[in-house]
């Protein structure tokens, strides 16, 4: 699924932990989610644990964008009309009287560059044929309304004159909102990152016991509650579930995470955390200008937990009970760290659990049940810690204009020629996926486009010139 050749690779990540991922996929064997090895291949129906990929090279490497892409071709000496711009912040872009986008304008933060940038000095580049704006979710949007693109309502309030109106720029942020959870475990330092993050080991040590190799994820997850536990979630979600996931059994409604690591500020033990992050977000954020310049203040909400019904915190709720229990019966478990879980009313039946020994080995398993206080004591702490994947994405959608649409589906944005967005903030919707493949499947779609429009190729006479 994932291919032989191109610039990225990718692995399964060549240190993992050593006991806790095994242990954490028994267990959920147990609750009858299943071990799988489809997960991440977009394979039908596909839906339980697996063992994270990662982009990683065959000798143990990790990329990414600039050194699968970029580097590779700053070093050829192959491709001389490519130029990086570091320590530039792009201002704004240029249109003629047409409509046209004939540049941009930028700044350097700092000393001259290349004796054609003095520090903080405003400097236009032209284009003759194109410009593409590649900012990510939130830069791009902001560049679009900085530019005269964007809400009537919003570029007047920000003193920015109107190039094209367009209400869909900036107004449905989403994110892959996301909370872990982290659980006292009789690991050890070899076992899990905790110890090298808090600086008890060093450099040397955490090289030689293959740590610096790890991520720290071991597992990635979908999530889909049973027909019954469905029910218990109120009428409206029932009816968001038939509408959007009861008959596509591969569609994952929380997507989740297993690390042999934990937030280094807790108190010193060794941890592992569960955590889940809703898939398909039905509460929508936004991110706008207040004034013309890159120093202005930017208006940005990212929107959890807004949607009319509760529907992302019931699925967050739903996952945060479904992930105890799994952790609950490892050999592992030895209590939930207090500092990251609910505040449960005293003498609840929910309440946190801390001991010398795993409740597996006692015996003592057994699904907890929750009341109302409960349910609040987590809704509470829910909306108190949730937090970005750094996933976020729909701000300049791909759609048709009347439906609040940026781009079209060649990219162009709508009103002005000689402009595309090419990046994250295209989607309009969510996906079940880490974002960072759809990325990169977003930026080689696009210079295909542009390849094909311009009739250039990547070689050094044909390259194309911004």
């Amino acid at each position: 699924m994932h291919g032989n050749d191109g610039p990225l690779q990718i692995n399964k990540s060549v240190k993992h932990g050593s006991r806790g991922p095994t242990d954490f996929l028994h267990a959920a064997n147990s609750l009858c989610i299943p071990t799988t090895t489809g997960l991440q291949d977009g394979l039908p129906d596909s839906i339980g644990y697996e063992y994270a990929n990662s982009t990683i090279t065959h000798e143990g490497k990790r990329h990414d964008a600039a050194t699968a892409y970029i580097h590779p071709k700053l070093r050829d000496d192959k491709h001389p009309n490519l130029h990086v711009l570091c320590e530039t912040k792009v201002s704004r872009i240029l249109f003629d009287g047409k409509k046209r986008a004939v540049g941009v304008e930028l700044s350097s933060n700092g000393p001259a560059f290349d004796g054609a940038m003095n520090g903080g000095a405003v400097t236009t580049i032209k284009a003759r044929r194109l410009v593409v704006a590649s900012c990510g979710a939130i830069g791009s949007p902001l560049l679009l309304e900085r530019s005269g693109l964007g809400s009537l309502e919003v570029l007047k309030k920000a003193f920015v004159p109107m190039v094209s109106d367009l209400p869909g720029v900036g107004a449905e942020y989403q994110d892959h909102n996301y909370v872990p959870w982290a659980y006292k475990t009789n690991g050890n330092s070899d076992d899990a990152l905790n110890d090298f993050w808090r600086g008890q080991i060093t450099t040397e040590d955490a090289e030689a016991k293959g740590l610096l190799a790890f991520s720290g994820c071991d597992l990635h997850g979908k999530l889909r509650p049973t027909v019954e536990e469905v029910k218990t979630l109120g009428p409206a979600f029932e009816a968001a579930w038939e509408k959007d996931f009861a008959d596509k059994p591969g569609k994952p409604l929380m997507l989740a995470a297993a690390a042999s690591t934990a937030d280094p500020t807790l108190p010193p033990a060794q941890y592992f955390s569960a955590s889940h992050y809703t898939a398909y977000p039905y509460s929508r954020g936004k991110v706008h200008i207040t004034g013309p310049s890159l120093q202005d203040p930017i208006d940005f909400e990212t929107g959890f937990f807004t949607d009319e019904h509760d529907l992302d915190l019931k699925k967050a709720v739903w996952a945060y009970k479904k992930t105890r229990e799994i952790m609950r019966r490892t050999s592992m478990y030895r209590g939930e760290a207090p500092e990251e879980h609910p505040r449960f009313p005293a003498g609840s039946a929910a309440g946190l659990y801390h001991g010398e020994n795993s409740l597996i080995s006692q015996g003592k398993v057994q699904s907890l049940l929750y009341n109302a206080e409960d349910d609040k004591a987590i809704e509470q702490r829910l909306r108190e810690r949730i937090a970005t994947t750094w996933h976020s994405l729909g701000t300049c959608p791909m759609k048709p204009r009347e439906l609040g649409g940026v781009v079209d589906q060649k990219l162009n944005v709508y009103g002005v020629r000689g402009l595309k967005v090419i990046d994250l903030s295209i989607p309009p919707m969510n996906v079940g996926a880490n974002t960072q493949i759809t990325a990169y499947t977003i930026g080689e779609k696009g210079a295909d486009i542009i390849i094909k429009e311009l009739g250039v190729c990547d070689t050094a006479a044909n390259g194309i010139t911004i």
